[in-house]
């Protein structure tokens, strides 16, 4: 297949270095470039850049793809690198501009209840920020120690938060965006409503740095929720935790908070990768999850019981509850770092994100212990 796209020429070089400086410009230098050419999909899949720009504002980066567009030279945008679908990998080369020092947080503006912030700024520290003013950022994905907002924007994050608050897209107010051309474009801003014309906002969201890349984002808060409590639900079977599911959520006298399935392989390698060991039955199987927030502590029981209980109604075989910050630290340790576990085991396990009706994960499943036992 024959591609129209030009190779990183010295004069090319020289250009990004007059825009951005030396030090904000990485050519011939392959450990240092080696880096920006994988993410976290996997062993193997890697592909390596001719050249990593690190601009510092929105300006830089509109004449960096100017140049590159009238030269035809492929551009890949890079946040964090923490994405499993290979995004951020240079298949064709040229040039990787990296966000790592588009950093800053610029405002938290509590009246308004928006933050504004870079894309370069690194998802927990945001929510950190925002918690000291009694606010919370609910689009945030599981990688949310690692990832950028910028990268969680560009491919419409969603986390465990996603079944309560949704995916990155319902927490974006406003972009401002750098076009191909080099033109900077202001979409949307602080105000809720934005209804007139066509919605560019919502057509950048999701589109992975193929229409343009984001500079800036406007991202909406909430007052920080009540205390929670977490329900860790084991099952005999994928299908009885899948069932429970519904029952749960039309139980609870608000919706859960969050949601989460974990088998019983990922459960167990991820306890001992964290070391936060949890008795379960023996013939546990399937593990859920459940968060529920209530208004204060002294209705958290009310909040979290008509869930447990349905759980023990559709087949649970125990209803572990977690109803302080400790407790719930180790059950979610234990699933953010289910990734990480496996490859312990296997270095070249790869991850990635399958999307299926919920009525459809034990059918899923059953097909992936085929395909284990099949190629083990």
């Amino acid at each position: 297949m024959t591609h129209r796209f030009q190779s990183v020429t010295h004069e090319d070089v020289a250009a990004f270095r007059a825009i951005l400086g030396e030090a904000n410009v990485i050519f011939a230098d392959p450990d240092r470039l080696a880096p920006y050419g994988t993410d976290e999909s996997g062993h193997g899949h890697a592909a390596s850049p001719e050249v990593v720009v690190k601009p510092q504002t929105a300006q830089g980066v509109g004449l960096v793809l100017a140049h590159c567009n009238r030269q035809r030279i492929p551009v890949t945008a890079r946040g964090a690198g923490s994405g499993l679908a290979g995004g951020a990998i240079p298949l064709f080369g040229g040039v990787v501009v990296s966000f790592e020092k588009m950093s800053s947080i610029l405002e938290i503006d509590t009246e308004n209840l928006v933050a504004v912030v870079e894309p370069g700024v690194v998802t927990n520290d945001l929510c950190r920020r925002v918690a000291e003013h009694g606010l919370f950022y609910a689009g945030y994905p599981m990688s949310v120690e690692s990832s950028f907002i910028g990268g969680n924007i560009a491919c419409n994050a969603g986390g465990a938060k996603v079944i309560k608050y949704g995916a990155t897209a319902a927490h974006v107010l406003g972009l401002e965006v750098v076009l191909a051309s080099g033109e900077i474009l202001q979409l949307g801003g602080k105000r809720r409503k934005d209804s007139s014309g066509y919605s560019l906002l919502r057509l950048m969201v999701g589109s992975e740095g193929t229409l343009g890349l984001i500079t800036q984002a406007t991202l909406r808060l909430i007052p920080q929720p009540g205390p929670t409590a977490d329900l860790l639900v084991p099952f005999a079977s994928t299908e009885d935790a899948v069932a429970a599911v519904p029952r749960a959520i039309m139980a609870s006298t608000s919706m859960p908070s969050a949601v989460e399935f974990m088998d019983k392989l990922s459960m167990d390698h991820a306890m001992a990768y964290t070391g936060n060991h949890i008795a379960l039955a023996d013939e546990a199987e399937a593990f859920l999850i459940i968060q529920i927030e209530a208004s204060s502590k002294d209705m958290l029981l009310d909040a979290y019981r008509p869930a447990g209980e349905a759980c023990m109604e559709a087949g649970a075989l125990d209803v572990f509850v977690a109803d302080n910050p400790w407790a719930s630290e180790k059950i979610w340790s234990i699933r953010r770092n289910c990734l990480e576990a496996l490859r312990g085991i296997d270095p070249t396990v790869e991850g990635g994100d399958f999307v299926v009706p919920s009525t459809k994960i034990p059918a899923m499943m059953a097909f992936v212990r085929e395909l284990s036992v099949a190629y083990r």
